[in-house]
């Protein structure tokens, strides 16, 4: 599905751009944390720690107060990403007020 921008009263059409370096991941990340507003979400850690020493990318708290665990992965996720989301949407889940600050 094709990607438009704005220019004036008419959509254009926007090229896909290269990802995979990773100092392309961290760029990513600095615009979805520059972007927290049109998102929904107050990042509060970039790549913080777990209790089992794994760094999700972006941890956020929405609108709802619900904890928001961001992790980047480009093209499909094989069955360990969905296992590492996993761990990451639990750990969350036991995370206290104190733990967030």
């Amino acid at each position: 599905m094709p990607i438009y921008k704005i220019e004036g009263d008419a959509l254009q059409p926007v090229a896909p751009a290269k990802f995979g370096a990773a100092h392309d991941e961290d760029r990513l990340e600095t615009i979805l944390q520059a972007s927290g507003d049109e998102l929904g979400v107050c990042f509060i850690a970039r790549q913080p720690h777990t209790d089992h020493g794994k760094r999700p990318d972006l941890i956020g708290i929405a609108a709802d107060g619900a904890v928001e665990v961001w992790e980047l992965k480009r093209g499909r996720a094989p069955r360990d990403i969905v296992a590492q989301a996993l761990e990451y949407a639990a750990w969350a889940a036991g995370l206290n007020r104190e733990a967030l600050e």
